[in-house]
C-alpha cells in the first residue's frame, strides 16, 4: 500500500502529550475543521492519516506529517496493517456555498456516502482489528431555532424548512443505524468555529474596511467554539473510552449575532455601522441566508460533565487570538466611518465580499 507522506516538520507547542497516543484516520482531511483537529492531534504526538479525493493535491497544502490516502485506497487491509485506533468522520461537501438544487444534493449525498463506506469498512474487519472509537462530526444546526436553551438531553425534531436540519438529522440517523459492535461511537455536534481560517480572515478584513455588518435583527443566539477548544474537545472524546453518544462541542456562553459582528470588528479597532435585513440576505445568498437567521443557545452539558476545561471560553479572546494569528495588528487606531463612504455602495460591497459568516460544520 502506497500513500502520500513527507518528512516531518517541527511540532507546535500545545498541551502536554497524552499518556497514550493513537493512530487516527480522518475522513475529509482538507476541510477546515478536520485539518484543525489533525494539527492538534499531531502536536500531541498522535499519528494522523487522512482520506482525500486527491491525495497528491492535498499533500501540497497540508502538514507533511499527515499520511494521505484516497477513498479508492481505503480498505480493511489498510486499517488492519496501519493499526488505526480511531476514525473521525468529517467528510462532505462544503456547507457554506450557494444552496442550489445540485449543491444541496451533493452536500447531503457526499456525507451519507462517506458514512456508509466507513461503516461498511468496519463491518468487513475482524473484531480484533476494528478501531476502538468512531467520531462522527455533526452540527448544532440540527437544533434549528430554539426559544429556550438546549443541551444533549433535548431530542431535536427535524425542521423541514431548514436545509441543515434535514442534513444532520439524516446523517445522525444513518450513523445510528449502522453502528458496529465493539466500536465506541461518538456524535460531535459542533458549533460555529472561531479561528485563524479563511472565513475569519474575510470577516476581519471586511470589518477593517467598515464592511462588517449585523445580520438580520442581530438577536440570533450563536453557539460557538474556538478552533483550539474544538480540537481539544475531540481529543478529549477520543482519549476517554467511557464517553459515547452525543456531545455538543460549543463554549459555555453563546453570543448574539450582533455581538459576534461587533466583537470581530472590535478586534481590529473598528465599529459596525451596517445592517443587512433578512430580505437583503435572501437576495444576496438565496436559501443559504436561513443559515444566518437561526437562533439556538446550545449548552455543552455532557462535555462539561466529562471534565473538559475550555481554554478560550471568552468570545472576544478567541477572536483576538485568531486575528493575531492571521497577522492583523494587535491594536489599530480607533477610526469611525468616513463621511465619504456611500452607505448604499458599502452595503452592496459588503454583501458580495465583506459578509463572510463562520460556518457550522
Amino acid at each position: 500500500m502506497q500513500f502520500f507522506t513527507q518528512i516531518p516538520s517541527g511540532k507546535n507547542e500545545f498541551d502536554a502529550p497524552p499518556d497514550k497516543t493513537h493512530r487516527v484516520l480522518i475522513a475529509g482531511i482538507t476541510g477546515t475543521v478536520a485539518n484543525t483537529i489533525a494539527e492538534h492531534l499531531l502536536s500531541q504526538g498522535h499519528q494522523v492519516f487522512g482520506i482525500s479525493r486527491d491525495p497528491a493535491r492535498a499533500a501540497r497544502r497540508l502538514d507533511p506529517r499527515i499520511s494521505l490516502i484516497s477513498w479508492l485506497q481505503l480498505s480493511p487491509g489498510f486499517i488492519a496493517t496501519t493499526e488505526i485506533s480511531a476514525i473521525i468522520n468529517c467528510a462532505g461537501a462544503p456547507m457554506i456555498q450557494r444552496w442550489s438544487h445540485n449543491a444541496k444534493a451533493e452536500i447531503l449525498t457526499s456525507r451519507l456516502r462517506a458514512t456508509r463506506k466507513l461503516y461498511q469498512l468496519l463491518r468487513n474487519l475482524p473484531a480484533a482489528h476494528r478501531p476502538e472509537c468512531f467520531i462522527n462530526a455533526s452540527s448544532i444546526a440540527i437544533y434549528s431555532n430554539r426559544q429556550l436553551p438546549v443541551d444533549e438531553s433535548d431530542i431535536p425534531d427535524m425542521d423541514r424548512q431548514f436545509f441543515q436540519s434535514r442534513v444532520w438529522h439524516q446523517l445522525e440517523s444513518l450513523a445510528g443505524s449502522l453502528q458496529v459492535p465493539k466500536v465506541r461511537t461518538v456524535v460531535a455536534r459542533m458549533g460555529v468555529s472561531i479561528g485563524p481560517d479563511e472565513m475569519m480572515h474575510s470577516m476581519l478584513r471586511a470589518s477593517r474596511f467598515f464592511m462588517g455588518a449585523v445580520l438580520g435583527s442581530g438577536r440570533q443566539k450563536i453557539s460557538w467554539i474556538s478552533h483550539r477548544d474544538l480540537a481539544r474537545a475531540v481529543e478529549h472524546l477520543l482519549l476517554n473510552q467511557q464517553l459515547a453518544g452525543v456531545f455538543n462541542i460549543v463554549s459555555p456562553q453563546s453570543v448574539t449575532s450582533a455581538a459576534l459582528s461587533k466583537g470581530i470588528a472590535r478586534s481590529v479597532s473598528r465599529q459596525v455601522f451596517l445592517r443587512l435585513p433578512r430580505g437583503v440576505l435572501r437576495q444576496l445568498f438565496g436559501e443559504l441566508a436561513d443559515n444566518f437567521m437561526i437562533s439556538a443557545e446550545v449548552r455543552p452539558g455532557r462535555l462539561a460533565d466529562a471534565g473538559f476545561i475550555w481554554e478560550q471560553p471568552d468570545f472576544d479572546q478567541a477572536v483576538r487570538v485568531a486575528a493575531r494569528e492571521l497577522g492583523f495588528p494587535a491594536s489599530l487606531p480607533e477610526v469611525t466611518a468616513s463621511a465619504d463612504l456611500p452607505p448604499a455602495a458599502s452595503t452592496l460591497a459588503a454583501g458580495h465580499k465583506g459578509i463572510a459568516t463562520p460556518r457550522t460544520v
